[in-house]
């Protein structure tokens, strides 16, 4: 039997046993977080929006991913790519928001619902991911919808 261990928790262990080794030597230590941070293509020095604090690490892994994707396209591609052609053509919101679609409809509204109160860029994203999303069962869109009252179809 394997047991799937998320990024978040691999990079835990990881960056622990790093620092058990690193014997003080702070600049070392920071430039590996930022180098393993890299690999595992997310930026886990984000601040974790509250919402996501008490969530499962399956949730926090998702909103880190959304909140550098987010940030990465726009310092790649620009503002005007991203306000202007939309976070569909920067982003892999598909992606995104297919591991939404697996959850109940009430969690991923809650989701959709935090992201969106984080700022304007990320009630962008948020509303591309709803809109996404708008090919679910009715009765699942409908309650996802109802959790997520500022998010805009």
């Amino acid at each position: 039997m394997s047991v799937k261990v998320s990024n978040l928790e691999i990079r835990k262990k990881v960056i622990n046993l790093v620092r058990k080794f690193s014997e003080g030597n702070e600049d070392a230590f920071k430039d590996f977080q930022r180098q393993l941070d890299i690999l595992l293509g997310v930026d886990f020095e984000l601040p974790m929006p509250p919402a996501f604090r008490d969530a499962s690490v399956h949730a926090q892994e998702w909103a880190l991913r959304v909140l550098s994707e987010t940030k990465t396209a726009i310092k790649t591609f620009g503002r005007y790519s991203f306000d202007d052609k939309g976070p569909h053509e920067v982003m892999s919101i598909g992606v995104l928001a297919d591991e939404l679609r697996v959850l109940p409809p009430e969690e991923a509204g809650a989701y959709l619902e935090a992201l969106a109160v984080l700022g304007p860029d990320y009630k962008t994203v948020a509303d591309a991911l709803l809109s996404t999303m708008d090919d679910a069962s009715t009765p699942w869109w409908e309650v996802c919808c109802m959790a997520c009252p500022s998010v805009e179809y």
